[in-house]
């Protein structure tokens, strides 16, 4: 009984030993075949601002089961394919499924593959894909199949050094962080169709991305022929960029002088008084904008809405006399001391000195016409400023007055040095007369 015993103590070790060496052989082969997995690398402690948000573990990605499936509705989104998207939505691909995508594959015009962001992979939904390629048809049979308007970029769990590109890059990632949805991605890439079918499908128009809203977005891009539509939708016209500008769509409306979208989006309520600032400038308003562009009919009717510069600026129109059209103090010359120089010193900034130079003549005929003409540049002129003032010497200053009386422009103040104003003929000798000369200040 005791060999028995033994017999079997044997078998039962051998038995160990075989099954310990076909283990050893079995993780033996796998490793050569798969390397170890290496620890991911540790996050900074530091908070990173405006962080893209990372996919939750029941998100709807694409799993070891669904990898080709998902990559594939989304590649036939981005390509335009409606066709091959029916066909997988009807197979049961989810239109809300999400893809690993570079982001600067969504954003090819604001991103750069090689730094940054533009380094980062997300996870995106179908839609994210047509918005980004501009396939308004893909976008439609993906939005009738039930893909959310409202879908919001996720940073992709991969492994990568995410956390760490963020922390180097955080301007960029402030531009493009959370609230970025297909309109959004539509509309920064300049896509026209695709953004609206977006917007007339109900998507959420005032939600605020850290570069703006749609409406800021699209005037920016220059695509103002979304702006009436996104004001019909409900847009707010008083947001405000969110990048390194803080102007109003407004201001970006009067700043390129697109008179169509200025009047609608004052007509929803925009204050037209409202400062921003844009990126290394000062604070201005919507006035400003026009004004420092060009845009005459922009500046016209915004003054008629009752709206003001930042700052008072002057036009002040010199008239120099009779014999002073070669002289230099009606003009601002660099470095000189001139009349027109010192005045300029002491004017708010974006005020103007404007020399007015005329057919000197002592015929009042010459004069006549002179005023004429001042009236006329005046009038072409003043609607650019909050005030204008003429300065005349000798019969500059009558120029001036009579200048006055033509405008159609309110004038604010003529003043006369040393003008002539008025001349008494005796009945002898006609051509001999009394001149009274004054230095004058005339508020009108």
């Amino acid at each position: 009984m005791k060999k028995l015993d033994a017999n079997a103590c044997t078998a039962v070790a051998l038995l160990v030993i075989v099954a310990v060496w076909a283990g050893s052989r079995e993780h033996s082969s796998r490793s050569t075949s798969r390397p170890t997995r290496l620890p991911e690398r540790i996050p900074p402690s530091r908070p990173i601002i405006g962080a893209l948000p990372v996919a939750p573990a029941d998100a709807a990605v694409a799993t070891s089961s669904q990898p080709r499936t998902q990559r594939a509705l989304f590649n036939a989104a981005a390509a335009g394919d409606s066709n091959e998207i029916e066909a997988m939505l009807a197979q049961g691909v989810d239109p809300n499924g999400l893809a690993t995508v570079g982001l600067h594959r969504l954003l090819p015009g604001r991103l750069d593959s090689d730094n940054g962001l533009g380094k980062l992979d997300v996870l995106a939904a179908p839609l994210f894909a047509a918005a980004s390629t501009n396939q308004a048809g893909a976008a439609r049979a993906l939005i009738a199949r039930g893909a959310s308007l409202d879908s919001e970029l996720r940073l992709a769990d991969s492994g990568q050094s995410s956390h760490a590109i963020l922390a180097s890059d955080r301007d960029v990632l402030t531009a493009w962080g959370a609230n970025t949805t297909p309109v959004i991605v539509a509309l920064a890439n300049g896509h026209v169709e695709v953004s609206r079918v977006l917007i007339e499908a109900g998507c959420e128009i005032n939600r605020v991305s850290p570069i703006g809203s749609p409406l800021v977005i699209a005037a920016e891009a220059g695509k103002w022929e979304l702006v009436p539509l996104l004001i019909e939708r409900s847009a707010d016209v008083n947001v405000k960029e969110k990048s390194l500008d803080s102007r109003t769509v407004l201001q970006i409306a009067a700043a390129a002088g697109e008179i169509h979208c200025v009047q609608p989006i004052v007509d929803a309520g925009a204050r037209v008084n409202a400062k921003g600032q844009g990126f290394l400038s000062e604070e201005r308003t919507p006035l400003d904008e026009a004004i420092s562009h060009g845009h005459a009919d922009v500046v016209a009717y915004l003054r008629s809405k009752g709206a003001r510069t930042a700052k008072d600026h002057m036009l002040v129109v010199t008239v120099p006399g009779t014999y002073g059209n070669e002289e230099l103090w009606p003009t601002v010359v660099p470095g000189k001391a001139t009349f027109a120089s010192e005045l300029l010193k002491q004017l708010p900034d974006g005020s103007e000195i404007h020399p007015f130079i005329w057919a000197s003549s002592i015929d009042h005929a010459d004069r006549v016409a002179a005023a004429n003409n001042l009236a006329e540049e005046i009038d072409k002129r003043s609607a650019m400023f909050e005030s204008v003032t003429l300065v005349g010497h000798s019969h500059g200053g009558n120029i001036c007055l009579l200048a006055a009386g033509l405008c159609k422009s309110p004038i604010n103040t003529v003043v006369c040095l040393s003008t002539p104003h008025i001349h008494i003929a005796t009945k002898d000798r006609p051509r001999n007369y009394f001149r009274m000369w004054t230095v004058g200040v005339h508020w009108l």
